[in-house]
């Protein structure tokens, strides 16, 4: 098992070095862990979600016209988890209509609040992709 756990250890290491499609597919991306179900009948959903390698909870549940507050806090203090962009949610800056992006610091929270209207999946990502999680209105 040690022998595998080396050749398995120096290969990865050699694709990241190489900077081959090894390192592409080991760290495609990361969709966290966990779903929230929100089962109040009332008020607004609010979920905390931890960044560290991913999102946690990955998969939020919440129902259509109720106000949802995502609290984003980074554990991690590198990797992709410095920016949260939710390509289907717009917001208003400076009078253009621009989808809603933060950056996030380590350590801090960071809330994004929004009513969805209808039944559907609103993704968010990480500023490169490489985490993803998914908003479920049902």
């Amino acid at each position: 098992m040690k022998k595998l756990n080396a050749i398995a250890g120096l290969a990865l290491g050699a694709g990241l070095l190489a900077g081959g499609a090894m390192s592409n597919i080991a760290f495609a991306h990361n969709d966290g862990g966990g779903t929230h179900d929100e089962t109040k009948p009332q008020g607004p959903h609010v979920v905390k979600v931890t960044i560290d390698g991913g999102y946690h909870p990955g998969k939020i549940k919440v129902h259509p016209g109720r106000e949802v507050r995502l609290t984003f806090v980074r554990k991690e203090k590198q990797g992709c988890g410095d920016v949260v962009r939710f390509p289907g949610l717009k917001e208003t800056k400076d009078g253009k209509e621009v989808v809603v992006e933060r950056t996030l610091k380590s350590g801090e929270e960071t809330t994004i609040s929004f009513t969805p209207k209808e039944k559907g999946t609103l993704h968010f990502t990480s500023g490169m992709g490489m985490y993803k999680g998914s908003v479920v209105v049902k």
